[in-house]
């Protein structure tokens, strides 16, 4: 598949059915490890192989994530340059607008990735403990999988910012998961949460843009329908986020 000839609907993965599949496979797998832990009562050890896979995990997600980062902006501008303007990614033509080509590439490479990232959930569980907050990671590892695919299935506006800021989000968060592996864990930890919050408060911010071109003005934006389940399922993450920092606020700093 050459990157500039990419198409979503000949690409591997593209089908509703392995997203879901997965998704329930993985939850699947996620309930019964965390029983396997919680039965154990502590006295799983963890395997030899554990820490240099967990470093070897977030090398990989915090290099990936930037190497998506780098590459959606530089597409970006260049289809901003082109077109002479950027109100495709608030707002992009239903009739014109279709999933192929290098910007629709790193749609696709993200998505793909969100595979890769179940790999987290496994990985802490098998150190014999729960990871925190073990319900919201199952939650939110599962859905952001079908998120990915109908960014790329349907094109809904404002993907591209949240792609930005998540594959930003995660440079950080995963090089703070590497210092933590490493045994420095850095002492900016609530920040990350922090981040993701603002991400999500900004995303909130863009939908009421892309939404009132649509009430007010009347334009026809292309996926406007998965704007809006991409749109609740981010106020439910901006909750569980607020929730944690919340939490964080009422501990002594530690390092």
């Amino acid at each position: 598949m050459a990157y500039g000839d990419f198409a979503w609907k000949s690409a591997p993965l593209s089908g509703l059915a392995w997203p879901a599949a997965t998704a329930i496979v993985y939850v699947g797998i996620s309930i019964a490890l965390a029983s396997r832990v919680r039965a154990s009562r502590g006295t799983i050890q963890a395997p030899s192989w554990l820490p240099a896979a967990t470093i070897a995990h977030n090398i990989v997600l915090v290099v990936s994530s930037g190497i998506m980062f780098a590459g959606l902006a530089l597409e970006l501008l260049a289809r901003a340059r082109g077109s002479a303007s950027a109100h495709f990614v608030v707002c992009a033509d239903p009739l014109t607008e279709r999933p192929t080509g290098p910007l629709y590439f790193w749609a696709y490479v993200y998505y793909l990735s969100k595979y890769y990232e179940l790999l987290d959930t496994p990985l802490q569980l098998l150190r014999g403990k729960l990871p925190p907050n073990f319900g919201f990671q199952v939650y939110h590892h599962a859905l952001v999988l079908i998120m990915g695919w109908g960014w790329l299935e349907y094109t809904p506006a404002l993907w591209q910012i949240g792609m930005l800021f998540n594959t930003a989000v995660h440079v950080v968060m995963y090089y703070y998961f590497l210092c933590c592996t490493l045994g420095t864990p850095p002492a900016w930890k609530r920040n990350v949460t922090r981040f993701q919050i603002v991400q999500f408060v900004t995303s909130l911010g863009c939908f009421a843009w892309t939404s009132s071109l649509v009430i007010l003005r009347g334009e026809a934006c292309a996926g406007y329908r998965a704007l809006l389940c991409s749109t609740a399922f981010n106020v439910t993450l901006l909750y569980q986020f607020v929730g944690i920092a919340k939490k964080s606020a009422g501990r002594p700093k530690t390092a």
